[in-house]
């Protein structure tokens, strides 16, 4: 029965009893006390369970949030760690020993002359190719072939494949010529690709940015 058909009820009680007016209305009164205090107490416990709810899936909702940007810290890390920040080292490896290299095959006595002769010269190239450039060119290509699925964005730069044909063409040719005499100076050399070090120190740097992103939404900022 619902508190409405109780409280009609209650006064056709009253009302068949008798007894006056004034009883009629104390007792009325009464009842509408026990009533309106039964309805505040309905609608009390309603809205405690309304504001449970609504915490609760507040709750989730930071939850959730917190593992998504866990896992993309996660992804960014790895990009730093294991993709651009060992290509970065290593290209720049690469740089200071080609840099070191060049002063030595471009030196000059106090008249003008090259330091070196030629065959000199020669033997100062296979040098560093065997000491610096080969096994540097080996770790980069191990990093680009192993782990390419953690490159920033859904393209891979066209640098890259540049870098790969510069590589693999440059070390053919110098080991045909080194070690079977064929001369291939017919087919133009692969330059090194002006882009590869700045698509690289791009990926680098958005991959730090992005995970700063997310360490600071874990913070709360």
């Amino acid at each position: 029965m619902n508190l409405n058909g109780a409280w009609s009820i209650a006064l056709s009680v009253l009302a068949t009893l008798g007894g006056g007016g004034a009883i009629v209305f104390a007792l009325s009164s009464w009842l509408g006390k026990i009533f309106a205090s039964r309805i505040a107490e309905r609608e009390k416990a309603r809205h405690a369970r309304d504001l449970e709810e609504a915490k609760s899936e507040l709750s989730a909702s930071a939850a959730d949030r917190e593992r998504r940007l866990k896992s993309l810290m996660q992804h960014y890390e790895r990009q730093v760690e294991e993709f651009y920040g060992p290509l970065f080292n290593t290209v720049h490896q690469v740089f200071a020993a080609n840099r070191i290299q060049r002063d030595i095959l471009n030196a000059k006595d106090a008249s003008g002359a090259q330091c070196l002769s030629a065959d000199a010269a020669e033997v100062v190239k296979d040098y560093y190719q065997k000491t610096y450039f080969y096994p540097l060119h080996d770790d980069i290509i191990k990093i680009i072939r192993s782990k390419l699925y953690l490159v920033e964005g859904s393209e891979i730069p066209r640098s890259f494949y540049e870098y790969l044909a510069h590589a693999a063409q440059e070390r053919d040719q110098r080991t045909l010529w080194k070690e079977h005499r064929i001369d291939t100076a017919f087919l133009p050399g692969q330059p090194w690709p002006q882009g590869f070090y700045p698509d690289i120190r791009k990926g680098f740097e958005e991959a730090m940015r992005n995970y700063e992103h997310c360490l600071q939404g874990l913070r709360g900022r």
